[in-house]
């Protein structure tokens, strides 16, 4: 089999949740030929999803080595650190990524997420608004900043967000809770209750 038919059916396999034949295909593949930067990525992803991270890093190191210039391995590895809470590393990761593609609102959100994880909220908030400035539809980015929000203290800048984002999902019964919650703190009781009724 040629190198892109072996490539095709890893991802078929990887696809249809047959991660272990998946694999080998990708193996296969890079015995072929070992400077593939991309089908490296492919098999660190796969390990990733089938909870292998320290294999999942060494694919990611070896696709970065064979081109920098890919942002997907930089991510990849910023989802391994984030699983295994190890948040600094995986904000240097979505950092590096974000260098390589600087418009990719997945990478800025998860950067979010996990400065939020190590209380960096300002700069945390600068990120789910870089996503909202580029989709301002984004809901888990608006739930998010939302949070952010009424950490702060914020409740009306929250009430908004979490509007905003039950107005695009509105069966998310933990914007409903965190609304119900900004509006009790404004002492609007009749508000709140209503909120937490939505959410059960």
């Amino acid at each position: 089999m040629t190198i892109e038919s072996l490539f095709e059916q890893g991802q078929s396999l990887e696809k249809q949740g047959d991660y272990e034949q998946a694999i080998t295909a990708y193996n296969q593949a890079l015995e072929l030929d070992p400077q593939r930067a991309d089908i490296w990525y492919q098999r660190g992803n796969l390990y990733r999803k089938a909870q292998h991270p320290a294999e999942a890093l060494e694919d990611f190191d070896r696709a970065i080595q064979l081109d920098p210039t890919d942002p997907r391995p930089y991510v990849g590895r910023g989802n391994v650190f984030y699983s295994n809470e190890q948040f600094t590393e995986a904000v240097e990761a979505y950092t590096a990524a974000l260098e390589r593609k600087p418009d990719s609102v997945n990478t800025l959100y998860n950067r979010g997420k996990t400065r939020l994880e190590l209380n960096q909220d300002a700069e945390a908030l600068a990120d789910f608004e870089a996503v909202l400035h580029h989709t301002p539809d984004d809901a888990a980015a608006l739930m998010s900043r939302g949070g952010l929000y009424e950490k702060q203290s914020r409740y009306q800048a929250a009430i908004d967000d979490y509007s905003r984002a039950l107005s695009l999902d509105p069966d998310d019964a933990v914007v409903w809770v965190g609304r119900g919650h900004c509006y009790m703190a404004l002492a609007q009781p009749e508000q709140a209750i209503g909120d937490f009724a939505e959410a059960i």
